[in-house]
């Protein structure tokens, strides 16, 4: 579990970067989509571990 969340934290940094880098490079626009995947991604992994957790199994 912990390899999983380092992986897709490392993997949120990379592509937080290359918004940034493409914020810089074309403007506003196409970087406010981009940030929108990386928010929605980061969200739907963040909902995924928590549905993963031992705690929340016990009681289904």
């Amino acid at each position: 579990m912990e390899k999983f969340i380092l992986s897709f934290v490392s993997l949120g940094l990379l592509l937080l970067a290359g918004f940034a880098l493409m914020i810089l490079e074309h403007g506003m626009a196409k970087g406010v989509g981009g940030l929108m995947m990386l928010l929605a991604m980061i969200s739907a992994a963040g909902i995924d571990i928590r549905l993963r957790s031992p705690n929340l199994r016990k009681y289904r």
